[in-house]
């Protein structure tokens, strides 16, 4: 029937199926509900398309990302202050020590310099205490993905097992540290 209205599926990397009833034993069910379908023209238009199914986290359904590999212009990144940082015990004496460099200009400079070069600071420290934390995390949907389509693809039994030995902690090995276990005080 696609055929006859000049669809065409543009198929998928990823898990095989987009739906799981989230039960256990017997009565779990996954399935393929998701597809993307596209014609002829369109086909042409973005020959590198590619369509993937993502690791279901908080739901039934894997999430779908159809993305085109065209050049994208760099933009600037906002920077973010990392919570995790508050509990790192450098922490304070960092900011403590930003904040003691001697500036000079009116207020609002000062202000300014000292936020940049604290900004700038906290970038290093983020990357040596707690590693690139991008890759880490992206590790660590690769093996959730390797997982779940083990479990799409073994019977429950066997993937509970492959569950019970699967630790995160190899993620952190090449780096030597784990951010995972930096404690945040309160």
């Amino acid at each position: 029937m696609m055929i006859s209205f000049g669809l065409l599926d543009i198929g998928f990397s990823g898990s095989k199926f987009t739906w799981s009833n989230n039960r256990q034993g017997r009565s779990y069910v996954v399935v393929k509900l998701d597809r993307s379908l596209t014609n002829h023209a369109w086909s042409l238009s973005f020959l590198d398309a590619l369509l993937q199914h993502l690791v279901r986290q908080n739901s039934d359904h894997s999430p779908i990302l159809l993305s085109s590999r065209f050049p994208i212009a760099t933009r600037y990144i906002p920077f973010k202050f990392e919570e995790m940082w508050i509990g790192h015990p450098s922490f304070k004496d960092l900011v403590a020590s930003m904040w003691n460099l001697p500036v000079e200009g009116n207020p609002q400079l000062i202000l300014s310099k000292k936020l940049k070069s604290l900004k700038t600071r906290l970038k290093t420290r983020n990357k040596e205490v707690f590693g690139n934390l991008k890759t880490i995390i992206s590790v660590a949907k690769n093996n959730i993905l390797l997982l779940q389509e083990s479990m799409d693809s073994v019977p429950l039994d066997s993937t509970k097992s492959a569950l019970s030995l699967a630790r995160f902690t190899p993620i952190f090995a090449s780096s030597g540290r784990n951010p995972l276990e930096t404690k945040i005080q309160g």
